[in-house]
């Protein structure tokens, strides 16, 4: 079956290893997402809540199809669009894996990650799991499909 999938779309790949967009039905790829975000949130608590175990890094990874490098979206309670947020310092450690990304992957960009959190994102995984269960490195990681603007790999993508 040829995929249905737009150009420029992100690659989703779910736990099981399907690509919603080429399930034979958009009725199933909903339903595995939506069964694969249960299943991520019901290991998220139970590692927390009956095996009493903290967690210290999430990532949800992403592909980019208009910016160029590798970049995070990050959670800073200082850069919350809610003020309750502001009332507790940031985590020493919510900079601790974009500084390593940086140190380690040439085509890792740190100008280019953000850690605000807008009103508009507190749906997405890396708040929702930040705010559910306190975890203070919760990230989404952007790796672009258009090439990078720095490092070896520097220019267009190849075929």
């Amino acid at each position: 079956m040829e995929s249905t999938r737009p150009a420029n779309a992100s690659y989703n790949i779910l736990c099981k290893g399907d690509d919603p967009f080429k399930t034979s039905s958009r009725i199933t790829s909903i339903t595995d997402a939506v069964l694969a975000l249960f299943m991520c949130n019901s290991l998220l608590e139970y590692s927390v809540n009956v095996a009493k175990q903290k967690v210290r890094v999430f990532c949800d990874f992403h592909g980019h199809s208009r910016q160029k490098n590798v970049f995070m979206y990050g959670c800073s309670r200082l850069q919350s669009w809610w003020p309750g947020d502001k009332d507790m310092p940031d985590s020493p450690d919510f900079m601790l894996l974009p500084r390593l990304a940086q140190n380690c992957m040439s085509t890792f960009s740190l100008r280019d990650c953000h850690f605000q959190i807008e009103r508009a994102r507190e749906a997405t995984a890396r708040v929702a799991v930040w705010r559910q269960f306190d975890i203070p490195m919760s990230y989404t990681m952007e790796a672009s499909t258009c090439g990078c603007d720095q490092g070896p790999y520097k220019g267009p993508p190849t075929r």
